[in-house]
């Protein structure tokens, strides 16, 4: 997972660079950067870590000073340094590329140089150096790559953007006061002045240019009504719950798929006294959950708030480890209650398990586990974080929903199906991508 974002101002855009960040921090944790011009040179900077950690909101009268611009692109990451900045234009980008490893290979014959650690962002700025200008290295790297992406392009007066082939990842622009910006998600251009109702989808396969206070498009390499396969789990995790998806809102997404497993569970004449989210990402599910059965809503669980994102983290030991640490039982909320507990999906199912058991050591009568997203069977090839089958509760725990119960200590465990889940984020089945669910995958 990542996030990018351009902008062009006619003033110093430097402020709403870092707002921009700080604003897609959720879609990555380890890396943060940003690229800027002012009309003349290129300058940027990129650290491991936090924003607020790594760039100080204090530091800010020194980030306008020395990196004055009014345009510029920033990134957010779990997996490498970005911008890359070249000669005369700097990069940032989003996704997954299956063919890297080859595309760098016969780039290296042809003599081209790569870093010493080979990162996505190489293969990607050397393509589009390939082109005579911007537009055209972006459409060269378009039809070289096989993957996900979203990436943005600055030079020394304008910014790009480009959103891949399906529009796997969700990129958007705006116009504010005195501004145009694109970005990864809808809550960095809200935050930063740009109304909901401005904001625009930028369609799979389209390259636009913002520049003199404008947003325009230079070309649309698959046509004015191309396919969309928007990443379905963004709607039940991945999106923060203030966020719109290619126009659809996160927050309603996810009380329509607690609703949808309540609705199931009084068909079936389930008894239980309380529903209480896994927080943060459980929590939009509970309260449909709330609202569609009508017993009460509570926080179980408390989180620490020095504790980031877990399954963002790059490995799987320092996911558990945080895991470990995130939650603190409230046991006023869970002794001798028959509990629900939301959550947005499990994967290896590790975590569950012990959040499950600090339930019961805390006296729950009952666990009743149900799950946003459907039962995912496959790992997903366009950049979310799991990468090998085997890791999945459904491939270690005997391939059904029983097996992953028992392993879990749950006294029931549900899932959405795949049509309430669909049904829930607002858009047709056509045009989600549900590879995690189902298996089906599609031609890159």
């Amino acid at each position: 997972m990542g996030g990018v974002f351009g902008i062009w101002s006619e003033d110093n855009c430097m402020e709403r660079l870092w707002y921009s960040m700080f604003r897609a921090q959720h879609l990555g944790e380890k890396y943060c950067g940003f690229a800027t011009s002012d009309g003349k040179e290129i300058r940027g900077k990129n650290r491991k870590g936090l924003v607020l950690v790594r760039f100080p909101h204090a530091e800010m009268p020194m980030l306008i000073k020395d990196y004055s611009g009014n345009c510029g692109i920033s990134h957010v990451s779990l997996k490498e340094r970005q911008p890359r900045i070249l000669d005369d234009f700097a990069v940032a980008f989003t996704g997954s590329i299956h063919n890297a490893e080859d595309l760098k290979w016969e780039m290296k014959m042809g003599g081209h140089t790569f870093p010493k650690k080979h990162t996505e962002i190489s293969v990607v700025s050397e393509l589009i150096a390939h082109g005579k200008d911007i537009p055209e290295g972006i459409k060269y790297m378009a039809s070289r790559i096989k993957g996900s992406q979203s990436t943005v392009v600055l030079n020394k007066d304008a910014v790009y953007a480009f959103r891949g082939k399906y529009g796997f990842k969700p990129l958007m622009y705006g116009q504010g006061k005195g501004f145009v910006a694109v970005s990864s998600t809808s809550r960095a251009l809200e935050f930063i002045g740009i109304k909901r109702e401005d904001i625009r989808d930028v369609l799979p396969g389209e390259i636009i240019r913002l520049s003199e206070g404008c947003v325009e498009t230079v070309e649309r390499l698959y046509g004015d009504n191309p396919e969309l396969h928007v990443c379905s789990f963004g709607f039940s995790y991945g999106g923060d719950i203030s966020e719109v998806v290619d126009e659809k809102s996160v927050k309603m997404a996810r009380e329509r798929m607690g609703a949808a497993l309540a609705r199931r569970d009084k068909q079936k004449g389930l008894e239980a006294d309380v529903v209480m989210p896994i927080p943060d990402s459980g929590r939009g599910h509970a309260i449909g959950y709330h609202h569609e059965f009508g017993i009460p809503y509570d926080e179980g669980f408390v989180k620490d708030p020095y504790v980031t994102r877990t399954y963002i983290q790059p490995t799987q030991e320092e996911r558990e480890f945080l895991a470990d640490l995130k939650l603190t039982v409230i046991r006023e909320v869970v002794e001798g209650n028959r509990l629900v507990v939301t959550d947005d999906s499990i994967v290896r199912g590790t975590t569950m398990k012990k959040r499950i058991h600090q339930l019961k050591n805390a006296g729950a009568k009952e666990v009743h586990v149900r799950i946003a997203t459907p039962l995912l069977i496959d790992v997903c090839p366009y950049g979310v974080a799991t990468k090998k089958k085997e890791e999945l509760a459904y491939f270690q725990y005997g391939r059904g929903v029983e097996g992953i119960k028992e392993f879990l200590g749950a006294d029931s465990l549900k899932y959405n199906t795949i049509e309430d889940y669909v049904e829930a984020t607002g858009l047709p089945r056509e045009k989600l991508c549900l590879f995690c669910c189902t298996g089906e995958p599609y031609e890159l």
